[in-house]
This record gives C-alpha cells, structure tokens and sequence, in this order.
C-alpha cells in the first residue's frame, strides 16, 4: 500500500501510514477533488466494509477521481486499490472495479468481467453496482437490451438514494 500511495501522492518511503492515517488521507483527498466520472450519489451499503478494506477502497477512491494538471488521468494505481479491497469483500469497492473494466479505465474494456463483478457488488446491496447493472441492460452491454430489467435496477438504486437512477 505505501509503494502506490508514494507513487501516486510523490511521497517519501520513509514515511510511516497507519490505517486510520490512510484513511483519513483518503477522505481528505477525495473530498478535496471533483466526484468521479463514475455515477455516484451517497452509497447506502446492505454489507459494509472491514477496515482495511474501506482504506483500500478510499485510496482508489481518491486516486479514481484525482484530477492533475500535470499529468493525463491514470487509473490503474485505482483499480489496484479496488481490486484490493474487492477480495477482502468491499462491495463499494467491486462497484467501481466494475466500472473500471466497463469503461477501460486502467484496465482492457471487459464488458463481460465488468457485468459479473457489478452483478455481485449489486447482490450486495451497492446502489452504484445496481445503476450499473441498469445501465448494462439498457443498452445492451455485453447482453441483449432488457428494458425491464434495465428499470428494476433503476428502481433498486434508486430506493437505496441513488440520485441518477431515480430520474
């Protein structure tokens, strides 16, 4: 973890991170940058995180949105991060894995691999995993288009607070 954070942050290895020091950096960070390009409005979780997991899932949250005026957008350092907390059972953390393999963003475009990780992050109870599911069906993403599947995952976002998915 502080190989990537010093990579991505430009910090020195010397210094020491302690868990709760990561996640607040996280937090900080991510509150200090622009939302991700991925739809997002306030997660509502049916399973949480542990610890280390959430500090996972926050470092690629905050390396996901990073915005930089001296450099192009990576998002590979993210997926690390995701794919991390993902295999320690973070939900939020599958959702945005999802999105990344959705949409190539720091990995190959895999529509396949992108539908069944969100399918399992949205089994969970993850509103963005089931907007994604929505999105998927809609337009016909690696499957035939199904409208009415397309709105049930909309409606199950939506009841879980996500903003996007209830319009």
């Amino acid at each position: 973890v502080l190989v990537a954070i010093n990579r991505a942050f430009g910090m020195r290895p010397a210094l020491q991170v302690s868990t709760g020091l990561l996640v607040s950096l996280a937090l900080s960070y991510a509150w200090a940058s622009e939302a991700p390009a991925a739809p997002s409005s306030g997660q509502v979780l049916s399973v949480p995180c542990s610890e280390s997991a959430r500090a996972e899932f926050l470092m690629g949250q905050a390396l996901y949105a990073r915005k930089s005026q001296t450099k192009p957008q990576d998002y590979r350092d993210a997926v690390e991060f995701f794919r991390k907390a993902d295999e320690m059972g973070c939900p939020e953390a599958a959702a945005y894995l999802g999105i990344s393999y959705l949409y190539g963003h720091g990995v190959p475009r895999d529509v396949e691999r992108a539908r069944t990780i969100s399918e399992r992050a949205a089994s969970a109870g993850n509103e963005l995993a089931e907007f994604t599911m929505g999105h998927i069906h809609k337009d016909g993403l690696g499957i035939p288009v199904d409208h009415a599947a397309a709105r049930a995952w909309y409606r199950r976002a939506a009841e879980r607070g996500n903003a996007e998915a209830a319009t």
